[in-house]
């Protein structure tokens, strides 16, 4: 089911029917058809259109991304050196590119 800014893919179910909502090629999340209304995964809020749903969805996810981030801290360089290569995103390898070493601990041999 196609609706503007959003893609449904059926999953299961029959009362309610099971929706995956997908953002570009993202997915945000589960909205779900009942009788009467439709509903996601996050509020208790029951909506008339399947489009109010998946909105519902995705303000949800954006306000609790930036709560997220708001509360969230930044691991040190030297945390980030500790892991996997693999493991790192772009911005924590942004931040290694920055990050100078101290050298007033080593000593020679």
């Amino acid at each position: 089911m196609e609706i503007p800014g959003y893609k449904l893919v059926y999953v299961n179910g029959a009362c309610p029917r099971n929706y995956r909502v997908y953002k570009a090629d993202s997915m945000i999340g589960v909205i779900f058809q009942h009788i009467t209304h439709w509903s996601n995964g996050v509020d208790s809020l029951r909506y008339a259109q399947a489009l109010d749903a998946a909105v519902g969805l995705d303000e949800f996810l954006k306000v609790a991304k930036i709560l997220t981030m708001a509360t969230e801290q930044l691991p040190t360089e030297e945390e980030l050196l500790d892991k996997e290569f693999d493991a790192l995103t772009s911005d924590e390898w942004e931040q290694l590119k920055r990050y100078v070493p101290q050298a007033k601990d080593l000593v020679a041999a």
